[in-house]
C-alpha cells in the first residue's frame, strides 16, 4: 500500500497571538512512509493571528484552510489519536500509522527524523511553542517505533 502514497509535504506557518505573547509554528505532513524515494510535492499554506494553545487547534486551522490537512480521529482516554489526514489513512493491517514528531529544524527527506523526536503528548495535550516546527508523518511501525 505504501508505494501508491504520493509524497506530498505540505507546510503551514501559523503565527499565534494569545495577550501578549505571538508565535510562529510550522506543520508539515508527509504522506509516504519513504520521503527519499517517492514524489515529491511541496505546498505552503500561510496563517496569521491565530490563536491556539495545543497541537490540535493547529490541525484545525489548517484543515479549515486546505483539504490536505483535513484530519479523522477516534477519542480515547488518553488522548485523540489521529487516524488519517488528507484522505491518506493508516493501514493497521500493515502497521502503517501516523507518527507526530517535534523537531528543532523543518524536516530534510534526506535525514529523516528520528525516534527520540517524536512529541511526548497526544496532540490534544502537545502544547505549542513560538518557533515550535511540528510533522505528521504516515510511515511503518518498525522495530525501532516499538520500543
Amino acid at each position: 500500500m505504501t508505494s501508491q502514497f504520493a509524497f506530498l509535504s505540505t507546510l503551514v506557518l501559523f503565527t499565534l497571538c494569545a495577550s501578549c505573547h505571538c508565535a510562529r509554528v510550522d506543520y508539515h505532513v508527509w504522506y509516504t512512509s519513504d520521503p527519499v524515494n517517492g514524489d515529491r510535492t511541496f505546498k505552503q499554506v500561510s496563517f496569521s493571528d491565530v490563536n491556539v494553545t495545543y497541537f490540535i487547534d493547529i490541525m484545525g486551522e489548517a484543515a479549515r484552510g486546505d483539504a490536505n490537512y483535513a484530519y479523522s480521529f477516534t477519542q480515547y482516554p488518553f488522548g485523540i489519536y489521529i487516524r488519517g489526514i488528507g484522505g491518506y489513512m493508516e493501514n493497521v493491517n500493515e502497521n502503517i500509522f501516523w507518527y507526530l514528531y517535534e523537531l528543532q529544524s523543518p524536516p530534510d527527506v534526506n535525514n529523516p527524523p528520528k525516534d527520540n523526536d517524536l512529541a511526548k503528548s497526544a496532540v490534544n495535550d502537545l502544547v505549542v511553542h513560538d518557533g515550535g516546527i511540528y510533522l505528521f508523518w504516515l510511515r511503518p511501525w518498525t522495530d525501532s517505533t516499538k520500543n
